[in-house]
């Protein structure tokens, strides 16, 4: 049996190896006002809070029906008209809905279908891709999205594999927890696991400050004591004002995007270390000629 799936233009319906197209208009919830005024991402996010009201794999979508259905939603007289008759009667919001279509197949939120459109087989279809269908669930979808660009950038290898399944999923908090631990095991590691005078380990601002102090074991003996104090309170201020907090509270940013950031710190700090681990290497190496 082949099950029906609504959908903006057209549904998907798969089983028993095949899939059948239905069309079924379903107008964009955009006004003539919003299209003219708002930011083409809001439009685009708008545009695919329709696409995605359909269960996966979800219909296919003909550009030019989605687009000539939103014009005839928004500024389109009382009952039907013809698709290219609405276009031509209203060109900026034709042009407002085909942009926001571009920025969702820019953005990775529409992909091309494989399966072809049995009324118009010549005409290029598009399904939402996962990324669309996951983002279109979050209450900031465009903060979601904004986070995700921001760590599509090469991180430091100690991060990049553990991070990239957080990522996925959006756990952008996790991501930027991870990301400081791994630096303060990195840290650890390179200072030789420092202790307080009681024997216990130290943890986090303490470890910096340790590592870092003029004569600390990571301070770089040829830079001033300027820059020796300011490497100190750079990784200091990080675990102090971000690293302390996560670990003793329920600490959880509102904005994805600000937990990107942190990452990138953290891929920062981790670097800077990848310059410390060579200094002591060569160190070593003098010294044991």
């Amino acid at each position: 049996m082949v099950a029906q799936v609504e959908g903006p233009v057209a549904a998907l319906a798969v089983g028993s190896g095949a899939y059948s197209l239905h069309p079924m208009p379903v107008a964009p919830s955009l006004t003539a006002n919003e299209l003219r005024e708002l930011p083409v991402e809001q439009c685009a996010l708008r545009l695919l809070t329709t696409l995605v009201k359909s269960s996966w794999p979800g219909p296919i979508h003909n550009r030019d029906d989605v687009i000539g259905e939103a014009v005839l939603s928004a500024g389109g007289p009382p009952g039907r008209e013809p698709y290219r008759q609405a276009l031509e009667r209203n060109p900026q919001l034709s042009f407002a809905v085909s942009e926001a279509w571009a920025w969702l197949v820019s953005h990775d939120l529409l992909a091309p279908s494989p399966f072809p459109d049995p009324a118009y087989p010549d005409r290029e279809t598009h399904a939402v891709t996962r990324l669309g269908y996951d983002l279109a669930k979050r209450s900031k979808p465009l903060d979601d999205l904004n986070a995700r660009r921001r760590l599509g950038l090469e991180l430091h290898g100690s991060i990049a594999v553990d991070l990239a399944p957080l990522v996925a999923v959006g756990a952008f908090d996790s991501a930027a927890f991870k990301a400081l631990r791994t630096v303060e095991e990195t840290v650890r590691r390179l200072a030789g696991d420092p202790r307080n005078g009681s024997g216990a380990r130290l943890v986090g601002r303490s470890l910096m400050q340790h590592a870092f102090k003029p004569d600390g074991a990571l301070a770089d003996p040829s830079a001033e004591t300027g820059e020796q104090l300011g490497l100190m309170e750079l990784y200091a201020g990080a675990f102090g004002a971000i690293r302390n907090p996560l670990n003793h509270t329920s600490v959880a940013w509102s904005d994805p995007t600000a937990a990107a950031e942190v990452v990138l710190l953290a891929d920062f700090l981790l670097r800077q270390l990848d310059v410390v681990a060579e200094r002591l290497t060569t160190a070593l190496g003098d010294t044991d000629t």
